[in-house]
């Protein structure tokens, strides 16, 4: 095959979920796709997503004006990964949604890597969970397939 085997699973392979946990590290933050409240497209780099389950994606949103109210819209979302040196490109596609749950809050925030924590110790920031649909992309390890 012209790009290795195909990694076809209904959860993140280990290696993926290592991508998208080290990416801020990496200097690749994921970029959010999300629709605003008036209907037009928005992107952001986000560097506190990390993986929290088989299928399930975190972040912190420490400015999450427009952000909320979207996503109280139309939870659809976008996240593109892409690392150039290891080429290595995921499109993750899921539904974000805001997280209340003061524990789970907590947790939410935990996992973000410490330099997105210092830029919010108050914790004014939102946490936000993404269930993902699916994972597309390639990777040094073939093909990547994830659908829920």
């Amino acid at each position: 095959e012209l790009w290795g085997p195909s990694d076809s699973t209904d959860a993140m392979p280990d290696h993926v979920r290592a991508a998208i946990d080290d990416a801020l590290a990496n200097n690749t933050p994921l970029v959010l796709a999300y629709t605003g409240p008036d209907g037009s497209p928005h992107l952001s780099l986000r560097g506190s997503v990390q993986t929290a389950g088989p299928l399930l994606l975190t972040l912190w949103a420490r400015k999450p004006e427009g952000f909320v109210e979207a996503v109280a819209a139309d939870p659809r979302v976008t996240l593109l990964y892409r690392n150039s040196p290891t080429r290595t490109t995921l499109t993750v596609s899921g539904r974000a949604r805001v997280v209340t749950d003061e524990a789970e809050r907590h947790r939410i925030y935990e996992l973000a890597p410490e330099v997105e924590q210092r830029h919010d110790p108050g914790r004014a920031g939102v946490a936000v969970a993404i269930d993902v649909d699916r994972v597309q992309g390639t990777s040094p390890h073939g093909m990547v397939l994830v659908e829920r």
